[in-house]
């Protein structure tokens, strides 16, 4: 929502749904702004009365410091507040004077506050509508190129623009606007557009949409390698958004969206999405590795919002960037952990920042898990070098499905979120230092607050793990789950084993990791492997067995009994393998046998055999 002056409240959601996040700008509105359920948000150069809610991260920027309302001070309130805007663009519009129709184009201006048009003179520039070619769909990449080449700028109408070849930007102060959702949709795996290093390029309202044949991006903004400075003079994207799947039964695929590849860039409100439903949605179908790849230097956003990409979701490798407010979701449909891991980690970092940079700023990052297809893991939501002048102020993790997380925030700084519900919130980090809200060691998850499995045995505490005894160091397997999410050893926990060879009483002692303290002991008694009965001989006055040697076993017992159920029955211990038992009433004889070592005064006796008659 951009430059409107409403006279009531303004309320952000519809009873509360519809609040996954958005944007607000240039705007006055007398009464309150109702964030209400809203996820995250992000509001620049407004004025408002009072502004309530908003969930987990709000972002006001360029609207003063004394906002009523808006509580400062993670981790207690979701607000970030940015008092003036370093780089104000708004967006181009349509507008009719006396009948006759131009294109406004806002004037770039630094460090504001409140609304560009509350003064008597607006600062920019009104353009004929003679100047712009009016394009309409249908009309192909080569008759849209052939107008801007001759210095027209565009203005594309509403609908789906099939484009076999990209639509090309190669003078300077060029203006692209988009009305209604105008859609740049690719039909050969061309890109929809591509912009020359060239300053003062203005694309406003375009939706650049995936086609069935794989592009390698969406939109390229500037070449590789150049440097040139466009700081007086800078490219603007405004309102563009980036799809790739959903809209077609046949998948979209781009590898990524967008490049900015020139330096001073000004992005203000980007959706950048694989699609996570509608048609033509999976892992294997609507393909895309990246949404933003970010290689100038001095480029900044507002409202940064990239999801459910199967890679990077945004590669920053420029050097001055700074971020107010980025919101992405993890991709919601990865198979398994295997599918998805970087090399050297395991999971892809969200938000990338590259290891040469050496200045960068982000304000109001929240970065978010919900994998549904498969449990999954994720090492740190943020990567970036640890060096004084790459800094972030207010991030925040969080876990909406429970079925796997986020083990930390920035680099090995925060704590792990894995639990439906679970956030974590990070006020500062700079340079490998993190303040948060809760202390690193306070946030650990207690391992004795787990289910373990061992073997299959849960009940552990009433009921001892039993082993056989085979001469050699005896691991079972063991699970460990947190809230039904299965942990992983050597990261969440590890696994020590003592005394685990010999016949007797071992103990296991699961340990937490990282984010999970303490530890928990276990027994498990080792008991000697079955014998059998390799040889009976029965007489009416006795009965004589052979038993099967048993290995670390030091003698044998043999139960009897004239009654199936044993009961009344009669037990003889032995060390020799050969028994006989007396017979001393007539009838049938049901015997049992089992081996046994002595430990100093006890016994620990192996399982019996099935009941045997003579």
């Amino acid at each position: 929502m951009r430059r409107m002056n409403i006279k009531g409240n303004l309320y952000l959601h519809q009873d509360g749904g519809y609040a996954s996040g958005g944007f607000l700008a240039d705007t006055k509105v007398a009464g309150t702004v109702s964030g209400g359920s809203q996820q995250q948000w992000l509001t620049r150069n407004s004025e408002m009365s009072n502004f309530e809610g908003v969930v987990w991260n709000n972002v006001l920027v360029g609207c003063g410091s004394n906002v009523k309302g808006v509580e400062k001070g993670w981790p207690y309130a979701a607000n970030t507040v940015v008092e003036k805007t370093p780089e104000e663009v708004e967006k181009p519009f349509l507008t009719v004077n006396d009948g006759e129709y131009s294109v406004f184009v806002p004037k770039v201006k630094n460090n504001t506050v409140g609304v560009s048009w509350s003064g008597d003179k607006v600062d920019g520039e009104f353009i004929d509508l003679d100047k712009f070619y009016v394009a309409k769909p249908g009309d192909s990449a080569a008759k849209i190129n052939s107008q801007l080449n001759a210095g027209k700028n565009l203005i594309l109408t509403p609908g789906i623009y099939s484009l076999d070849a990209p639509i090309e930007i190669k003078n300077e102060d060029t203006i692209v606007l988009g009305l209604g959702y105008a859609t740049l949709k690719p039909t050969n795996g061309n890109e929809c557009m591509k912009v020359a290093d060239v300053g003062g390029v203005s694309i406003a309202g375009v939706l650049f949409d995936a086609g069935q044949v794989n592009s390698s991006t969406l939109l390229t903004v500037g070449t590789a390698g150049n440097k040139t400075s466009h700081k007086d003079n800078p490219i603007t994207l405004c309102d563009t958004f980036y799809r790739v799947g959903g809209a077609d039964e046949t998948p979209g695929k781009a590898t990524t969206c967008v490049i900015i590849n020139s330096s001073d860039v000004i992005g203000d409100n980007f959706w950048v999405w694989r699609a996570d439903h509608g048609k033509g949605v999976g892992w294997t179908k609507n393909t895309a590795d990246h949404g933003v790849i970010i290689n100038g230097d001095n480029v900044t956003t507002y409202g940064l919002m990239v999801e459910h990409f199967q890679k990077y979701q945004t590669m920053w490798n420029g050097n001055g960037g700074k971020c107010y407010m980025y919101q992405s979701e993890l991709p919601y449909d990865i198979p398994n952990q295997s599918s998805w891991n970087a090399s050297g980690s395991y999971g892809y970092t969200d938000y990338k920042v590259a290891d040469n940079v050496t200045s960068h700023e982000g304000y109001g990052i929240g970065i978010y898990s919900c994998y549904q297809a498969g449990t999954c893991f994720l090492k740190s939501a943020i990567e970036c070098p640890d060096t004084p002048n790459v800094k972030f102020t207010n991030v925040c993790t969080y876990s909406l499905s429970g079925n796997g997380g986020i083990d930390y925030a920035i680099n090995n700084s925060g704590y792990a979120v894995m639990a439906n519900g679970e956030m974590c919130k990070v006020m500062s980090y700079n340079n490998g230092n993190a303040a948060q809200d809760k202390t690193y060691e306070n946030a650990r998850k207690y391992i004795w607050g787990t289910t373990v499995d061992i073997k299959g045995k849960t009940d552990l505490f009433s009921d001892t793990f039993k082993a056989t005894y085979t001469g050699k160091n005896i691991t079972p397997k063991v699970t460990v789950k947190y809230k039904n999410i299965t942990l992983r050893e050597g990261i969440d926990y590890k696994v020590v084993y003592k005394n685990n060879k010999k016949i007797g009483t071992a103990k296991i002692y699961v340990i937490g990791l990282n984010n999970f303290k303490d530890s928990n002991t276990y027994k498990m008694k080792i008991i000697p492997a079955k014998t059998k009965i390799t040889k009976k001989k029965a007489t009416k006055k006795k009965i004589t067995l052979k038993l099967k040697k048993v290995k670390g076993a030091t003698g044998y017992q043999v139960m009897y009994s004239l009654k199936k159920n044993f009961k009344g029955k009669k037990k003889i211990n032995t060390k020799k393998r050969t028994v006989v038992i007396k017979r001393k009433k007539s009838g049938k004889y049901y015997v049992k046998v089992r081996a046994y070592k002595k430990i100093g005064k006890k016994y620990v006796y192996g399982n019996y055999t099935k009941e045997n008659n003579n």
